[in-house]
């Protein structure tokens, strides 16, 4: 599916909305995913954030525990079936597995995507095959960008769309989230609030954060509803040394992407995630720009240097009486280890000596063949 190429870019503008790390610095937390009837986790993993003022490398690495699993084993199929989907989602971190060699354990791994705007690269690898893409950013935005008109409407595929100003997208979307409340009111609830109290979290003063989401599984026309709560509480880390060279990163980001990037030719396609991110309610547009600015936000304003890399966030997901029964509540974890200002070296933004760099067009086309064959590994879909 050519649409795939769609997901792939906005990869590489991912780090003009979500810009949280800091220049010069390591970031490293560690965390794990649990099922609470479950002594065990069923997954741990660590994830390290990395970047000067011209280059960015987040990676994550994981282990997944299958007995952990239980009763949801059965679901995920195995090795082969977890690859395939993956793929069909476009996950680099299958979709490189697909790639041929010796059968990997999707279990275990690690997975990184690297920025590098001072030379204008982009590198993604995966350790399942040892292998990994390179390629110029800027021939990446436009050899995989996605023409939905080409053989539909040609005309529109010869003309640049169109942009709209935040202003137009914070209107419109306000307008739509104000049409459909009686009806999401009954579906979704949200709250929001910044706790009073301070903590000390790896020696840093963090301001605290708590939101708290209510979803009806239930016909919401009949009867009191049958609720999932979704909690979330997390701390953030105040002003620290280096915070202010993120500005850095920021505007070499806008300079290599620019700052209303188009994945595509299509306006609708362009303009959809930015209005939809709109619609959603004021409380989670304040719990988001806790961890990353709003997209308009100068460098220099309160709201950009408000957000802030968590210190610690908990996310605790209470599923319905049936369920609940089964695997308990669903926690995940995320905690700091370390926090470094020393300098990077070279290597951090580089692949990994020995992986073996495959065409990113081949990436691509193994995106098509999972899609056409891949089915969601899930009973009854």
């Amino acid at each position: 599916m050519k649409s795939h190429r769609f997901a792939v870019l906005g990869l590489a503008g991912l780090t003009l909305w979500m810009a949280p790390a800091r220049a010069d610095l390591t970031w490293e937390h560690s965390g794990q995913l649990r099922l609470t009837k479950f002594k065990q986790p069923v997954m741990k993993f660590k994830v390290f954030t990395n970047l000067t003022p011209s280059r960015h490398r987040m990676m994550f690495q994981y282990v997944v525990n299958p007995t952990a699993l239980g009763g949801m084993g059965g679901m995920m199929g195995g090795p082969k079936e977890m690859q395939a989907f993956g793929a069909s989602l476009g996950v680099p971190i299958f979709a490189l597995a697909q790639m041929g060699g010796a059968e990997p354990n999707p279990l275990q791994g690690s997975v990184a995507m690297v920025q590098r705007f001072d030379d204008g690269q982009f590198i993604a690898y995966a350790s399942l095959p040892g292998k990994y893409v390179s390629e110029p950013i800027q021939d990446m935005l436009t050899k995989y960008r996605f023409d939905p008109w080409k053989k539909m409407a040609p005309k529109l595929s010869q003309n640049e769309p169109p942009v709209l100003t935040q202003e137009q997208r914070a209107r419109l979307g306000a307008e739509v989230r104000a049409a459909i409340a009686p009806y999401t009111g009954r579906v979704w609830k949200t709250y929001f609030r910044e706790l009073s109290e301070k903590r000390t979290i790896a020696g840093m003063e963090g301001h605290g954060y708590r939101l708290t989401m209510l979803f009806n599984t239930e016909n919401p026309f009949a009867g009191a509803g049958r609720w999932v709560r979704v909690a979330m509480e997390w701390w953030v880390a105040g002003e620290l040394p280096g915070d202010e060279d993120v500005a850095k990163l920021r505007e070499a980001a806008l300079k290599t992407i620019g700052r209303d990037y188009k994945s595509s030719t299509s306006m609708w396609l362009n303009e959809t995630p930015r209005v939809m991110w709109e619609m959603l309610p004021e409380e989670i547009h304040q719990a988001a720009y806790t961890l990353f600015p709003p997209p308009d936000a100068a460098t220099d304003s309160a709201e950009f240097k408000r957000a802030n890399m968590p210190l610690t966030m908990t996310l605790t997901i209470s599923l319905p009486p049936g369920l609940r029964e089964q695997t308990g509540d669903i926690v995940a974890e995320l905690n700091l280890v370390r926090r470094s200002t020393d300098a990077l070296p070279e290597r951090v933004f580089e692949a990994p000596p020995g992986y073996k760099r495959v065409p990113l067009e081949d990436i691509m086309k193994q995106f098509e063949e999972a899609a056409k064959s891949a089915k969601p590994p899930i009973p009854g879909m």
